[in-house]
C-alpha cells in the first residue's frame, strides 16, 4: 500500500487531535503537550514525520525527530557525545574489567579527535523524555509493519536531505517495540544498551504495606529516614503548576550546579513558563516547607494514572542530613500514589541504586545507530565503543535483578 509522507516543523501545525491519534494512552513524553512544551529546547531543527492514507486522507503513523548539529546539544541526545564521553549514568569502573575499561577510554578518546565528523545526526526520540517509538493510528487498521517501513524510509530520506553523518533511534524499549527493533536491525542499525527506565509499580494498599514489602535492612533505613525528616518539623505540601515561580528557580539551579551543569536561572524560568503553559493540568509539585519558607521541591506529572518524576530542587545550605530528597521525591509521592490509586511512578534514567533500593524496577533502553558511508572509516572505533558500553550497562543492571 502507498502512503503520503508529510513532514511538519512544528507539532502545532500538525494539530493536537491528529498527533494524539498516534499516541493514545501512551507515555506522557510522547504526548502532544509534552512535545509542544519542549519544542525548540533541544535543537532548532524539529521534524514530525508522518504517513497518511492516500485513500482516506487520515493520519496513520508518525515520529518526532531532531537534527543535532553540534557539540552544544544536550549530551544524552547527542550521538557524538554518547560515543566520546562518559556521561556518568553507570560506574564503568566497577562493572567491566580494567583492561576493557581502558580500551573503552582509548577508543572514545581516539574518536573524539574526529568528533566533528559525526555531525549532523538525525535522531528519533522524545526530548528530555528518554523514549522513542513510532506512533500508530490503530483505529485505521493498517498493517503496522508496512507503516513502520514507510516511516523509516521517510526518516532515511530526511537524513539524506540534510547530509546527516548518522541517524539513530534513542531510548527504545526493546520488548514493547519488538517490531520496530526487528526492522531497524534488518536496515543495518547497530544496537546497544544505553540506559534503563526505572519504575515503581504501585500495588500496595497502604504506605505501611509498602514499607513492610521492602527487605529488612532497607525497611529499617526507610523508617529512620522518615523519622529524621519528621523530627525536623518540615512539611510536604502537594500543589499545582501555580507554584512554579521564581522562588523555585534557585533551588533547581543548586541541583544543576551540584552535578556539574550551569544552572542558568533564565533557562530554568523559561522552562517553568513552558510547563505552566502546556502541561499545567498534569503538574503535581511536592514542596518542602519550613513554616512559610520553601526549602525544596519535586516536580511530578500525572497522566493515565501514572506519576512521572521529572525535576527536583533543594536549598542545600538549609537542608543537611535530613533525607529531604528521599522524603520529597519518593516517600510522599509513593504514599500519595497509593492513596489516589495510581498504577506506577516513572523515575526515568540514572541514580539507579537509590531508586531500586526504594522499590524501583529497571527496564533496559536501547539505542539504534546507522552510520552513513561518509564516516564508515570510524566504524572500527564506533563498533567496539557500542559493544563495550552495551556489556557494561547489561552487567550493571543485572546486579539489581539477581
Amino acid at each position: 500500500m502507498e502512503y503520503e509522507i508529510r513532514i511538519y516543523n512544528t507539532i502545532e501545525s500538525l494539530g493536537e487531535s491528529k498527533w494524539q491519534l498516534l499516541y493514545q494512552k501512551n507515555s506522557l513524553y510522547l504526548s502532544y503537550e509534552w512535545l509542544r512544551s519542549v519544542e525548540g529546547m533541544l535543537t532548532s531543527d524539529t521534524f514530525y514525520v508522518t504517513a497518511w492514507s492516500k485513500h482516506t486522507k487520515k493520519i496513520l503513523a508518525g515520529i518526532p525527530c531532531y537534527l543535532v548539529k553540534n557539540h552544544e546539544t544536550y549530551s544524552f541526545f547527542n550521538m557524538a557525545r554518547l560515543l566520546t564521553e562518559d556521561l556518568g549514568l553507570i560506574d564503568f569502573e566497577n562493572v567491566i574489567a580494567n583492561e576493557k575499561r581502558e580500551q573503552l577510554d582509548e577508543y572514545m578518546k581516539t574518536l573524539s579527535i574526529s568528533r566533528d565528523e559525526l555531525y549532523p545526526c538525525l535522531i528519533c526520540v522524545s526530548p528530555f523524555g528518554y523514549t522513542s517509538s513510532i506512533g500508530i493510528n490503530k483505529s485505521e487498521g493498517h498493517q503496522k509493519e508496512e507503516l513502520f517501513r514507510a516511516i523509516i524510509d521517510a526518516f532515511n530520506v530526511l537524513s539524506d536531505s540534510y547530509k546527516a553523518s548518522n541517524q539513530a533511534f534513542l531510548y527504545v524499549d526493546k520488548p514493547d517495540e519488538s517490531s520496530l527493533v526487528q526492522l531497524l536491525k534488518m536496515e543495518g542499525y547497530l544496537e546497544w544498551c544505553m540506559a534503563a527506565e526505572c519504575t515503581i509499580p504501585i500495588f500496595w494498599k497502604s504506605f505501611n504495606e509498602y514499607i513492610e514489602h521492602l527487605p529488612k535492612k532497607r525497611r529499617d533505613n526507610v523508617k529512620r529516614e522518615l523519622r529524621v525528616f519528621r523530627e525536623k518539623g518540615y512539611k510536604i505540601d502537594i500543589v499545582g503548576a501555580e507554584s512554579l515561580t521564581k522562588e523555585l528557580v534557585p533551588l533547581q539551579a543548586q541541583v544543576h550546579r551540584k552535578y556539574g551543569h550551569r544552572g542558568n536561572y533564565d533557562r530554568i524560568q523559561r522552562g517553568f513558563e513552558q510547563i505552566k503553559k502546556y502541561l499545567g493540568k498534569y503538574v503535581r509539585v511536592f514542596l518542602i516547607r519550613d513554616n512559610s519558607a520553601v526549602l525544596g521541591f519535586a516536580l511530578f506529572y500525572e497522566m493515565n494514572d501514572i506519576y512521572y518524576c521529572k525535576q527536583v530542587g533543594f536549598d542545600y545550605a538549609k537542608l543537611d542530613d535530613d533525607f529531604s530528597y528521599f522524603n520529597c521525591a519518593f516517600y510522599k509521592p509513593i504514599s500519595e500514589a497509593i492513596f489516589t490509586g495510581k498504577r506506577a511512578i516513572s523515575y526515568g534514567i540514572g541514580a539507579y541504586s537509590a531508586k531500586v533500593r526504594r522499590g524501583g524496577q529497571l527496564s533496559p533502553l536501547y539505542g539504534y545507530l546507522k552510520c552513513k558511508s561518509d564516516i564508515s572509516d570510524y566504524l572500527s572505533l564506533i563498533n567496539p565503543i557500542l559493544t563495550l558500553q552495551d556489556e557494561a550497562h547489561h552487567t550493571y543492571y543485572s546486579k539489581f535483578s539477581s
